[in-house]
């Protein structure tokens, strides 16, 4: 968990932003990740959990990124963007393991499959799942194309 923020920062080019140290209990203001997860949280991209925890060694699941990514995508839209409900159904339509995704977590993740950020395999997009290094590469490279290309 502490890793894919700095890459979506870093990728983003928001890691000099200016932020204010968060109060999440488990992140020690001289850790590497510390100045990350600070941005992304005033950024809004992450929330941490309602322990007043962000858990920066926990392992993230592919739902927790891809909310994370959505939420970047609004941070880089000027004004951000709000999908309706029809829209996020049928983005989602296609994918076989859509009902596990909860509702807080819909707008993001469909935002993030709009913009070809995340591509499922086998008509799932299998949000339960670890998010492994690979599928992190594969992220932040599309998150670098799709912000190039719009820039």
């Amino acid at each position: 968990r502490a890793e894919l923020p700095t890459i979506l920062l870093r990728v983003a080019g928001l890691m000099n932003n200016p932020f204010t140290q968060q109060n999440f209990t488990d992140v020690a203001a001289g850790s590497w990740y510390s100045r990350s997860v600070s941005i992304a949280a005033e950024l809004g991209i992450v929330t941490g959990q309602s322990s007043g925890q962000y858990a920066p060694q926990a392992t993230l699941t592919r739902m927790e990124a891809m909310t994370m990514v959505g939420r970047l995508l609004n941070v880089v839209s000027a004004g951000g963007e709000t999908l309706s409900n029809a829209e996020i159904t049928q983005i989602l339509s296609s994918y076989s393991d859509k009902d596990m995704i909860p509702a807080w977590a819909k707008q993001s993740i469909a935002l993030s499959i709009k913009y070809g950020i995340i591509r499922g395999t086998d008509g799932k997009i299998n949000p339960a799942g670890v998010l492994t290094r690979a599928e992190a590469a594969a992220i932040a490279i599309r998150l670098d194309e799709y912000i190039t290309d719009k820039q």
